[in-house]
Order: C-alpha cells, then structure tokens, then sequence
C-alpha cells in the first residue's frame, strides 16, 4: 500500500493503491512506480495520428531552436521543449511519416518516443538523529534558523512554496498537453511551482527543511530549494518534460549569474526501460558540475535488471546510470544504531521492519548472477563503492517530513531515502566548494561513500561474511550507511597484521596489529580469520589462536574505525604438526543373552592427527579389548563381537594406540542374561462394521495371546482393508478398529493382517481362531466382505 499519514495519527491524508498478495505488485503500489510507457499515437480527429517523440540533434548542429522549428514547421506537427544546455534536441507530437523522415536526416542523432513517467513513493525522519545530521557542525541543527547556503533543485512534482518549513528560492513548471483542441496541444513552461501532488514537497523537507524550531528539520537545514516541476497531480509526467527540468537545470551552471547555480539536483523517481537522451542530458548536466541523486527503486531487483547488463530494456533509470548517486534505503526508527527501535509502522505483505533493517523492497546492485561473478560497474563506474552500482543506503521507511498545503506526512520508499544523500552533499559543498565539471561530482560522491559508515554489526545490520550472503541484503556488496560527521569525509584506518608466525599445533600463537591505526585518531576494532575456519573479532590489538592442526595457514585482518571505515591487511602463519594422543571411548552400557554374540562399538573414538583436515600425520588404530572375563582382544575394527559363557555383569575396557602412544583407558559395562523366550500371539477374530444402512464400513481385528488366549492391549496392528492401509493399537479388549470407507461399492471386499508388534510377543500369521470370528453382518472368517 502506497501509504501517507498527516500528524494526525487518526486520519489518512491519501491512499493510492491497494495492497497485493504478490510482491511484484505490493512494490509497485509502495513507489507508485514510474512506468516507462511510450505515450502512443495521440488521436487526431482532422488529420493523422501523432505520436510523442525525443529527437536528438548530432553534435554539429549550432542553433538547436531555429533548426528545430524549421524541421517541425516542414514535416507538420506541435514542437514541444528544445534542449539546448544538457541536450541538442527537441520535443514534438509528429506523424508518423515525420518520425520516418527525420530519423533518415543526418542533422539527427536519433528519434525516441517519449515516455509516460510517475514518482517513486515516499516515507518519515528519524533519519536525520540516524546519519548524525543533528550533530553535524555544518548543518548546525539548533533551533536556530542559520542556512545551508547551497542550492539544491527537486526535479519532481513542485514544492508548497509558502510551506513555513522551506526556504523555496524558485523553480520552473514544464509540462505537456497531448489531448483536446489541436492548438492547445504541445509542451510548454510557466513559473507555477507549486505542488499539487505531495511528493516532491516530501522530498524537498528531508534535504533542507528549516532548523526554525517547527515542524521537522533537513539534513542541509535552509538550503536554497528550487522547484522543477515535470510530474503532475497524478505524480506522472513525460520524459521530455523531465529531460527540459535537467536541461533547466544545466542552463544555471552556464548562465552569467553564479548566485542561480544549481548544486545538487534530486530526482526520486524512475522506471524500467532505455534512453539515450535521457542519459546524454543528465551525463552532460554532470559535465557542468551537478550532483544528481537519485531514488533506486523499490521493487527489490537489481538496478541492471535479470540480464545484468547495462543500456538495456529491464535497467532501472536513472538509478542505473554511473553518472549518478544512486540510493538505497533501511528501515530506522529510533534514530540510533544497534537495532534497539520499534518495527516499523509502514508494513507490507511480509510485515512491519525491524529497527535497522535492510529495506527489502529497495532495489540493489548484484553481482551473484552475473556471468563470472563479474559485475558491469567494476569496469564502468566512475565512483568505487562496496555498493556497486548504489553509492549509499540511508533512511527511507516511516520518513517524516514536510507535505503539500502546509502540512507534514509519513511515507516510504527510497524515494524518501535519496534526499537525505541530496542533503549530505549539499553539507559537503558547504564546506568544501561545488562541483566545476564531472571530476568534482565524482570527488564529492565518492568522498560521501568513504565517509559513510560500513554495514556492521555496530550499527545493528548483519554484517556479511564472504561468499555467505547477507540475510538482509541479495548479495555481500552492501552500500556504506550515508554519515554526515559534520560533512568532512572519514579517512580510512591503516592495517598492520604483523609479521608472519610460525608454531606447533595445539599451542597457542600470538598475532599482533599494533602498528594499525586510525590517522583520525578514532578507536578500531579488529577481526581476524585464521584460515582455519575460525574468526574472532576483539577491541585489543594483539590476540591468541591455537590451530587444531599442522599447515600453512592465509591469515587476515580486518580494521574498522568508529565510523565504519575499514583496511584489510594479511599475513601467513605456519603450524607444525605434533603427534596427538588418541581418545578412546568404549560406547555402552551393552546388554545381551548367555552364549549370543554382543556387538562392541567403539567408533566414537578419535585421534585427532586423522580428522584434522589434512592427512600428514594420519595413523592406523588398533583397539585393544579387555571383556572382564578373561578375554582380551587386538583388532584394527572399530567393532567387535563377543560371547559370554556366564550370567553376569562385567566391566570392559578400551585402549588404543596409534603407532606411537596409547590412550587412557576407556571403562564400560555389559549385563549378560538368560534369553527371553517371546509369546505367540495371533488373530483370533477379522469381523467388519457398518453405518448409513450399510454404504459405510470398516474392519474390526481381535488379538490374543497363544499362551493363554487373553486379549491383548496395546498391540500395533497394520490391515489392508478395501485396498487402503490402516495402522493403531488394540483396546483393553484387544480390539483395533479400521477407519470408515464410504460407499464401499457392491462387490467382494478383503481384510488382511499384515503385521503386529509388541514387545516380547512373536506373531503366529497362520494362526486365526475362525471360531471367534462371528462375521458380522455379511463376513466371513476368512476376512471377506461380500456385498454383492
């Protein structure tokens, strides 16, 4: 369920879709997902079909509008948006005939149809308490209304411009009209910001709502927020509109006035599908010095789609792009790390979340099914994240932040969780300038990447353990949590496991990583695999481990920092093998009969040169058997029979040697009496039941003792009645009765005793007492039901 709250606990501001029984859809309805569909022939009452298109001018082409009014005026048709700062291109409503035409022109690069987009969904800020905004010297949250002073542009469906709690410097409205009148169609702009939707008044709240001591308060408190308005009421809108928001927004980076320049672009919406304008534009925006952060998307898939491969028709866009921040979310409640808060109050059709846990509707960046294990982004991104392809997770499930109309709402989604990553680099420009071309945003996200915190267990997350995927995550490349820390990026700790060590098995071996350290002067904490299996993590540089056995062991370090930061480092260690004592264990107590054969079972013994792991100092045994009386036995079976003469108890011992030490002494028992003779017992009845006037029956079996033919209780019967087997124990009467079976058919039915158990009774199967047997209604002794 799409799912927004007002302040008022009590009263729904909006519900936008129902809850499905199917994933797929659940998440779709959370998101309110863009859906890339080609807006279709637009009906046209006086003259062809138009469709929507993108065209694309090649490079040489100089004034993008008069050539593009020339093209339009020429083939017939409603020009739209013309791009002239992100892109060299146009918009427009054309025949068919048209598109043909142009995409033969060489002044073209190429001719997309344009594309029906909505918003990803939203969500509430505990958020800001969890990146540690509140304490960040920049963002300076403290009741007091000091500004961020960057400007950050919400490429979404406007903002509440007279919102008390935002500080709206402007903005631009972009839209298309495809229906009615035939001259009040095409693409236009005008200056109404204002948001009729909620959605992006959401967004725009988590990055920079005031610190003004009302309502809630952004990551980048007062940042200058400019409104590009591209979706409608609806939340949907078309990519041409989106694509002249970002050329808007590439146009104030190349304008005379520097006051206007857009930092930090937001865009928490997105969709399946390709277009390559839509990538040329915002790449071009990134060359003028952009940051773009982007929602990745909340249907729990990877951002490359199944194939795993980029620029093609199941990619997630923008997320996909590598030119982006591209950001997923977890679920935080209280604020705080170690995973202490309440569950969620979003659910969906797997329950609430808990506290600081991964948000599983988020999308991710996988590399598990790609081929060779090999992820496009390791050769194609531009920033280097343990993410892959996502940059950072951040908060983004019961987001609470500013709405339309004045007001203030819950939601969910990674659209709630980009804004908060808007926020910190905007707190990032404040303290170290903007981006001037591609190469400064690629600095400033991966400076927001490596000042992020890792997904440990500190921060109350699963912390993955290579090749063991996450629980909470598809894959082990977990994104870092974003981490404001007064926006100065984290420099990572240096590891130093040692020098490597050498020593014999089963005694201990010292490592020693004192010469790590962390050049921010922050405590580390230290997790050491010893190649054996085994793992420890400890606060204390030096540690201790024995090894089970001889080799050569990959030892390595792992250094994290108490922002999460982390160094690996490795050493080897080499363990000679040294001879283990074998450990006998005897089994037992047995018990047997005089003069039968009773079978000894010393199997449970080890010697640990021989289940080490490696077959260096692997060892024959032989087990040396004292049976207390008289006997004593050497053999290299683990078991052993023996007969005893006598009635008695006797004590047992086992020793074993390897080849070079013997064992303790191992002690057992054994109580050797008189064999017990089993009583027969037998069937001494097979008789039938009926019910509803004979369509119904059931077989009714009698069991007695041959001894003294005494009924029977507590006997296991098994009888095949009708062709269905039926199993149970006989009553105080000895009687076990079948289960019914209905509309037994009119023909000759069989009873038939096919096993009986008790302890110390043997079964008689010949044995039937057809005296007792009275039949029934229709039965013979011999267990036949005739209903013919």
């Amino acid at each position: 369920m799409h799912r927004l709250q007002s302040a008022n606990p009590f009263q729904s501001l909006s519900e936008l879709g129902k809850m499905k029984n199917k994933r797929r859809w659940l998440i779709e309805t959370l998101e309110q997902r863009v859906v890339l569909d080609a807006a279709g022939p637009i009906d046209d009452r006086h003259g062809p079909a138009m469709e929507s298109v993108i065209v694309t001018f090649a490079p040489e082409v100089a004034n993008p509008n008069a050539v593009a009014k020339g093209l339009v005026k020429a083939h017939g048709g409603q020009l739209g948006h013309v791009y002239e700062n992100a892109l060299k291109g146009f918009s427009a409503q054309l025949p068919q005939a048209a598109r043909d035409a142009l995409a033969r022109n060489p002044r073209i690069e190429r001719v997309e149809a344009d594309l029906v987009m909505q918003a990803f969904a939203q969500v509430t800020p505990t958020g800001i308490d969890r990146i540690d905004a509140d304490v960040s010297l920049l963002a300076n949250i403290d009741n007091v209304d000091d500004r961020v002073d960057v400007n950050i542009a919400i490429i979404d469906s406007g903002i509440d411009t007279s919102h008390p709690d935002l500080n709206v410097a402007g903005g631009t409205h972009f839209y298309t009209v495809t229906s009615g009148r035939r001259q009040n169609r095409g693409s236009f702009q005008d200056n109404n910001v204002n948001d009729d939707n909620g959605h992006g008044t959401h967004v725009a709240g988590t990055a920079a709502a005031l610190d003004n001591n009302i309502g809630v308060v952004g990551v980048a408190p007062g940042a200058n927020l400019y409104g590009v308005k591209v979706l409608d009421a609806s939340g949907s809108g078309y990519l041409s509109d989106i694509i002249k928001g970002i050329d808007w927004v590439t146009s104030t980076r190349t304008d005379p006035d520097p006051t206007n320049d857009i930092h930090v672009a937001n865009m928490s919406l997105g969709g399946q599908g390709v277009s390559q304008a839509y990538h040329q534009a915002i790449t071009n925006s990134v060359s003028a010095g952009v940051v773009y952060v982007v929602a990745s998307g909340n249907e729990y898939r990877d951002i490359l789609g199944t194939d795993f491969q980029f620029g093609t028709f199941d990619d997630t866009i923008p997320a996909a792009y590598p030119e982006v921040a591209a950001i997923s979310a977890i679920a935080d409640t209280d604020g705080m790390p170690g995973g202490h808060g309440p569950s969620t109050q979003y659910a969906d059709y797997f329950g609430n979340y808990a506290d600081d846990e991964f948000a599983d509707f988020s999308n991710f960046s996988n590399d598990q099914g790609a081929p060779n294990y090999s992820s496009w982004y390791d050769s194609n991104n531009v920033v280097d994240s343990p993410g892959l392809g996502i940059d950072l997770m951040l908060p983004g499930v019961d987001i609470y932040s500013t709405y339309k109309d004045g007001g203030y709402a819950l939601s969910s989604g990674t659209s709630m969780a980009a804004p908060h990553a808007a926020g910190l680099a905007a707190l990032y420009i404040a303290a170290n300038g903007p981006a001037e071309d591609a190469a400064g945003v690629y600095a400033i996200r991966q400076a927001m990447i490596d000042g992020g915190k890792a997904w440990t267990s500190a921060e109350g997350l699963q912390l993955p353990s290579p090749p063991t995927p996450n629980p909470d995550s598809p894959d082990n490349h977990v994104e870092n949590l974003g981490w404001a820390e007064g926006g100065v990026p984290n420099e990572l700790p240096i590891a130093d496991a040692g020098i490597s060590q050498s020593g014999f098995e089963d005694s201990a071996i010292v490592f020693d990583a004192s010469a790590s350290y962390d050049p921010d002067g922050g405590s580390l904490t230290f997790v050491w695999d010893f190649g054996d299996g085994q793992t420890a993590q400890t606060t204390s540089p030096t540690i201790s481990h024995i090894y089970l056995h001889g080799g050569s062991f990959s030892v390595s370090l792992t250094v994290t920092d108490d922002r999460g930061g982390q160094a690996n480092d490795s050493i080897s260690a080499n363990v000679a093998e040294v001879n283990d004592a074998p450990v006998a264990n005897a089994g037992g107590p047995y018990q047997g009969y005089i003069d039968a054969p009773i079978s000894f079972d010393a199997s449970a013994s080890v010697d640990f040169d021989n289940v080490d792991g490696t077959t260096t100092n692997d060892q024959e045994l032989t087990y040396t058997w004292d049976f207390g009386d008289g006997v004593v036995v050497t053999t290299t079976d683990a078991t052993v029979d023996h007969s005893y003469a006598t009635i008695d108890s006797f004590n047992v011992s086992l020793s074993i040697n390897d080849g070079f030490t013997d064992s303790a002494i191992a002690v057992t028992s054994v109580v050797v009496d008189q064999e017990q003779l089993e009583t027969a017992m037998y069937v001494s009845s097979i008789d039938f039941e009926s019910r509803r006037r004979g369509r119904d029956w059931r077989s009714v079996v009698q069991i007695r003792s041959a001894q003294d033919d005494s009924v029977l209780a507590g006997v296991t019967v098994t009888v095949i009645f009708a062709g269905e087997t039926f199993q149970g124990t006989t009553d105080s009467n000895g009687l076990f009765r079948t289960g019914w079976i209905r509309n037994l058919g009119s023909e000759t039915h069989f009873a038939d005793v096919t096993d009986l158990a008790l302890a110390n009774y043997a079964w008689d199967p010949l044995s039937l007492d057809t005296e007792e047997d009275n039949g029934g209604l229709l039965g013979f002794p011999d267990g036949t039901l005739d209903l013919n």
